[in-house]
């Protein structure tokens, strides 16, 4: 395992974000496009993550989710641009299976919530 500084991991802004929106763009084979709102210092964002396999889109709209919000934006092909990163843990299912699972906080905090 790689170790990185304090001061690298500090430079990490994990935000909570609520999704507004989120669908399944065409010609897609496994992200679903999110459009999440992180409050008024960061706004709305669209995010790609590649989850559809086990998620489906209206499931997730209202949900408060951690995202990293200070990476360079990355080209999905033609679906857009992905301006941030979706947070999960990966678990196993029933099956043994690898599968994304999804953190969310305890308590209903506002958009923008910092984590640390």
């Amino acid at each position: 395992m790689d170790q990185i500084t304090f001061q690298d991991f500090a430079k990490v802004e994990m935000r909570i974000g609520e999704v507004k929106k989120a669908e399944v763009p065409e010609d897609s084979q496994s992200v679903i496009k999110l459009l999440v709102d992180f409050g008024e210092e960061f706004g709305e964002r669209t995010i790609f993550a590649g989850i559809k396999e086990w998620y489906e889109p209206d499931g997730l709209v209202g949900k408060r989710l951690p995202f990293i919000v200070n990476i360079p934006p990355k080209k999905m092909g033609e679906l857009g641009e992905s301006q941030g990163m979706l947070l999960a843990v990966i678990g196993r299912d029933n099956d043994g299976e690898e599968r994304p699972v999804l953190l969310a906080p305890e308590n209903k905090v506002p958009p923008g919530s910092q984590l640390r």
